[in-house]
Order: structure tokens, then C-alpha cells, then sequence
């Protein structure tokens, strides 16, 4: 009997000291982890290169110098609800600048025409949409136009005199891209000072002067 109670007291402790809870100070897993890693990603950012401002103010070097601007001489777009409605005219010998004004009448668009436009014609258009008959009248008479309804306006002139005003545009835009490139290279000369990071100072003056040493144009650099 004796032996049993002892067996049962040891039992019975061993149980009480199989669930009894260990007590920590600390627990396991802390409740505030994330906003500790916050912190240390904070910690190393600031640890970090920072941008370094110099004194110089940097102006804005991007210039508008001209816009290339392909001109269309024969179509009309679709919104034009005017230009594309249809119309009936009988002309008889009638002088060329009056038709294209009676033209520009129905059309509600300005049309100039130019001095060396002239002479008469006559035809009958019937139902034909406006700007197909206009185009058709141009044909007869071997004269282009300008057409530019965004601004309402059309200008009509002989084939090599519309082709010799878009040359002189084209060859007043270049003279005026020269001119600017030719003050911006007069400009003043700064030099900079840039921290280097992640990078050693030989690779970056190789990579500088594979940047600099190429050719795009007519503008050339000079390696470092």
C-alpha cells in the first residue's frame, strides 16, 4: 500500500508539473515587430546617399524652335460638316477668283487667292459633295491649295509657288535652329561636383566617356 501511495504522488506531481505554464519575462513574439522594422528601414535610408543642392540655378533648357508640320493639300476632315455637304453650281465663262469666292460663300471658309491665278471657266456640278467639287475646279485649272481649316482658311496658288513657300519655311526654320544652337553653345561654362555612390570613380569616367565620345547629328563631345 505504501508503495502505491508513493507511485501516485509522484504521478500526480509530474502532471502538475507537465501543465503548469512557464512564465517568460519577454514574450516570444513581440507585438510592435513591424513598426521596429519600420524603423530600421528608416534608419538605414538615412544612412543613405542625400542629394546634394548646388547654388546654381538650372533654367529650363528645353526650347521650342519649330514644329514640323505636314501640310495637306487635298483632304478635308469629316467634322467639317459644311465642306463636305453637297452642292449644285452652272458656271459659264465665269472669271476663276469670282468661282472660288461664290465657293467660299457656301463653304463658310476664307479662301485668298493669289495673283497669278487667273482666267474663266465654265461647268455644272450637281449634287456633288463641296469639297470634291472644289478640288475638281482646281483640277481643271492645274492650281493646288493650302488647306487649312483649322484656321478657316484656304489659299490657292499655282503648284511652284505653294511648293516654293513651303521651301523658304523649311529653309527659315533651319536658319533659325542654327541661330539658337549657335547662342546655346556661347553660353556660360559651369562645373558641378557630384558625390559618387555605388559606383568607383574609374568606371564612371570610363562610362562618361563612352556617353560623351558619341556623335548624334552634327553636335559632337569630347571625352573627359
Amino acid at each position: 500500500m505504501l508503495f502505491v501511495i508513493l507511485n501516485g504522488c509522484a504521478t500526480k506531481s509530474y502532471k502538475q508539473s507537465e501543465n503548469k505554464k512557464y512564465k517568460h519575462d519577454v514574450p516570444l513574439i513581440k507585438k510592435d515587430w513591424k513598426k521596429i522594422g519600420r524603423e530600421e528601414v528608416n534608419k538605414t535610408v538615412e544612412m543613405g546617399p542625400q542629394p546634394v543642392f548646388g547654388e546654381i540655378e538650372k533654367s529650363n533648357k528645353r526650347k521650342k524652335i519649330t514644329s514640323q508640320h505636314v501640310t495637306n493639300y487635298l483632304l478635308i476632315p469629316e467634322e467639317y460638316e459644311l465642306l463636305k455637304q453637297n452642292v449644285t453650281f452652272k458656271f459659264s465663262n465665269l472669271d476663276f477668283k469670282e468661282t472660288l469666292q461664290l465657293m467660299a460663300k457656301v463653304g463658310e471658309i476664307n479662301i485668298l487667292v493669289g495673283d497669278e491665278v487667273a482666267g474663266a471657266i465654265s461647268a455644272e456640278l450637281i449634287d456633288v459633295p463641296w469639297d470634291k467639287a472644289f478640288q475638281a475646279l482646281l483640277d481643271m485649272k492645274n492650281y493646288a491649295a493650302d488647306i487649312d481649316v483649322n484656321s478657316n482658311l484656304i489659299r490657292i496658288h499655282a503648284p511652284s509657288t505653294l511648293t516654293a513657300q513651303e521651301n523658304y519655311k523649311s529653309t527659315r526654320a533651319a536658319a533659325v535652329r542654327k541661330k539658337v544652337e549657335l547662342e546655346e553653345s556661347v553660353e556660360p561654362i559651369f562645373s558641378e561636383i557630384f558625390r559618387l555612390y555605388y559606383i568607383a570613380p574609374a568606371q564612371a569616367k570610363i562610362t562618361l566617356n563612352e556617353l560623351f565620345s558619341s556623335t548624334t547629328g552634327e553636335t559632337s563631345y569630347n571625352p573627359i
